[in-house]
């Protein structure tokens, strides 16, 4: 046999907490050789017994507002022109809602 084959396990260790028989994995990671390749979060917030704090209600609610200021200004027709010619005359964001993302996000 010119190879060897190596078998990976599809998980190799869960944290987190089992009720019943629900499983509520907060985090699933897999390893190759001594490096892990990936964490993936699995689980929901339990918000009774964590809930959100200030600041990340407010930065949730920063982020909705500047989505929604995106969308509408890419729609608007009377800012789409120089938000192109401002778009391409910068080197920084490769694409136009990147970049529109920022000049909201920077203004709110």
């Amino acid at each position: 046999m010119s190879g060897s084959i190596t078998y990976l396990a599809p998980v190799d260790n869960a944290s987190g907490k089992i009720f019943g028989k629900k499983e509520k994995f907060t985090a699933v990671t897999r390893t190759w050789g001594k490096r892990q390749r990936g964490c993936t979060a699995t689980g929901q917030r339990d918000l009774k017994n964590h809930p959100y704090t200030e600041k990340e209600t407010t930065q949730k609610a920063k982020f909705t507002i500047v989505g929604q200021a995106v969308r509408a200004r890419m729609k608007d027709p009377t800012k789409i022109n120089e938000d192109l010619a401002a778009f391409k005359a910068q080197t920084e964001y490769k694409t136009l809602y990147r970049f529109l993302w920022n000049l909201e996000w920077k203004k709110a």
